[in-house]
């Protein structure tokens, strides 16, 4: 009987740190298309792509992270201006300030999206 409650509160709090991006991405519906992503954006070794909806207006936006914690952010509602290394956690914060808590920023970064 331990090991299966400590398999459910496993369970339990992993719904927990999910719950509110499930909800939230449950809640979106998106209306029109992102912006267009631009060759090569956010490949470069240890980043990571993501296209969500960052600002609400129902148009998917581009993110990119990287392991040494930079972040860039193309917004639709802001004309499709690419944004970073340094973009403000604040332009994605369902993104950003999930990734500044799992990638364990690292300097030595290329400064490349």
């Amino acid at each position: 009987m331990g090991a299966l409650n400590g398999v459910l509160m496993l369970i339990v709090t992993a719904l927990l740190v999910r719950l509110p991006f499930l909800l939230l991405a449950a809640d979106q519906t998106i209306l029109s298309q992102s912006c267009a992503r631009p060759a090569a954006w956010c490949s470069h070794a240890g980043s990571k792509f993501t296209a969500f909806d960052c600002d609400g207006d129902r148009v998917l936006d581009l993110t990119c992270t990287d392991v040494w914690g930079q972040r860039w952010v193309i917004l639709s509602r802001q004309g499709c201006t690419p944004q970073g290394p340094q973009a403000p956690a604040s332009t994605c914060p369902v993104i950003f300030h999930r990734e500044c808590l799992c990638c364990g920023a690292r300097s030595g970064a290329e400064g490349q999206p």
